[in-house]
């Protein structure tokens, strides 16, 4: 009896759990049906949202300036700026060559625009010194990193300092062999990066502009060649003391023509912006009877370069040759003048060196002890004015020929928009006065640059 007792037992335990399973199966398996359908909902949700996002603009403001992006990031606007406030002193200048002033340097705003992820345009005017100038204007078509197009007002690739964004010069002018390069002028360069930015390259037409000078427009019809080379090689590799090391060259080479009007010649500046040689002519000299000393023929300018930067250690080196065939009168002759400078600089807050500027590390910040970074900096620089350019083509006792400047700075970046420069810069001249040498020039001078 006790053993049927135990049977009819484990008949009905086993019954009652074959039951309750059976209802659970049956009250689960709608749930888990519904938790799955739920989730296939919100899914497809989010797959509308994220549609409808990719029409949607988004808006951003930083140190980057100000940024509205289309939602698949094809279309782009930017809006910047940059203001150079600077100061100009000199000392122990007598002929008052040169003004002490504060002054506008640079004030630009910047607009740029991306369209269709491949085409991007640049327009920047600027109101430095109380004049209206257009420095950029150009549309660029990147096809691939190795192969882009750009048509415009632009820099000519050649200069190295030159190419330098001004917000990155170590000084608050640049050095004398800048002189002799061209600026900014109209045409179409073929340029682009290979293997990742071990080669750069720039080939281009322009109008042609003379030494230093920028254009607009052309009033002959003689065009420039210019085209740039620029290898960093061990950009790649693990040899960090290397990584650093940049070389190039960059030539021009084309047909100039100027008149009494336009004699499409320079005039050389020093680090101070006071002009130490120019070309006879009778307005600017004041020479009874001198004939006006035009551009006539071939010009070509040839420049070596050098960038190098190790941790907080950097250098620049440049050289040029330009040479411009002129004309006095019926006298021809091909002028070639050299110029070169060294520039070296080092972080003292041991952040790295760079040709496009230093990121600090600690932006300022005197509440947490923080102040920015700070860079000295060194150069050397001269320019020589070929010597048969005197007596026939300028005035020995008004036009120096040769120049060459000593500088020394200290850059204080309190943060990657906001930048303090102070350098003082001492240059020699060799002839330009009417006995003997003209008065050197002892030039201290500031700059606060901000930029977005």
């Amino acid at each position: 009896m006790d053993r049927l007792k135990i049977d009819v037992i484990a008949v009905l335990v086993v019954a009652g759990m074959a039951l309750g399973l059976a209802s659970f199966k049956a009250f689960a398996a709608p749930s888990l049906n519904e938790i799955d359908r739920k989730q296939k909902v919100l899914e497809r949700k989010w797959e509308l949202i994220e549609e409808q996002n990719k029409d949607k603009a988004a808006v951003s403001v930083g140190k980057e300036g100000f940024q509205l992006k289309s939602g698949d990031g094809k279309f782009a606007l930017k809006l910047g700026g940059l203001v150079h406030a600077d100061s100009r002193f000199f000392f122990d200048l007598p002929q008052n060559l040169g003004n002490n002033s504060f002054l506008l340097r640079r004030v630009r705003p910047i607009v740029e625009a991306t369209l269709f992820d491949r085409f991007s345009v640049r327009i920047v005017p600027d109101f430095g010194g109380g004049t209206a100038v257009l420095q950029d204007a150009y549309a660029d078509i990147r096809f691939i990193p190795e192969i882009k197009l750009r048509g415009g007002k632009f820099k000519e690739p050649v200069g190295l300092e030159r190419l330098q964004s001004a917000n990155s010069n170590l000084f608050v002018e640049r050095g004398l062999p800048t002189n002799l390069v061209p600026n900014r002028d109209v045409g179409v360069q073929l340029f682009g990066d290979i293997g990742g930015g071990l080669v750069s390259y720039a080939v281009g037409a322009f109008n042609g502009v003379f030494d230093g000078g920028s254009s607009d427009g052309d009033n002959n019809d003689g065009k420039d060649i210019a085209g740039r080379v620029f290898v960093q090689p061990f950009l790649k590799t693990g040899i960090e003391p290397l990584k650093g090391l940049g070389v190039g060259a960059a030539a021009t080479f084309g047909k100039q023509k100027g008149s009494a009007s336009s004699p499409n010649l320079p005039g050389f500046k020093t680090a101070g912006q006071s002009t130490f040689f120019r070309y006879l002519n009778v307005p600017a000299s004041g020479t009874t009877g001198a004939s006006i000393v035009v551009a006539a023929g071939k010009v070509y300018r040839i420049t070596p370069q050098l960038y190098y930067s190790w941790g907080p250690f950097g250098f620049l080196g440049e050289y040029v040759r330009s040479s411009q065939e002129v004309d006095s009168g019926g006298t021809v002759d091909t002028l070639t003048h050299r110029a070169w400078q060294t520039a070296a600089s080092f972080v003292l807050t041991g952040e790295k060196a760079s040709y496009k500027g230093v990121k600090p590390k600690n932006p300022i910040n005197p509440k947490e002890g923080k102040w920015g970074a700070v860079e000295i900096a060194a150069r050397y620089n001269e320019l020589r004015v070929d010597s048969a350019a005197f007596p026939v083509f300028a005035d020995p006792t008004a036009s120096a020929n040769l120049a060459r400047g000593f500088g020394g700075g200290v850059n204080w970046y309190l943060n990657d928009n906001v930048k303090f420069v102070l350098d003082f810069e001492h240059t020699l001249f060799h002839g330009g006065a009417k006995t003997g040498n003209r008065q050197s020039e002892n030039a201290l001078q500031t700059r606060l640059q901000l930029y977005f």
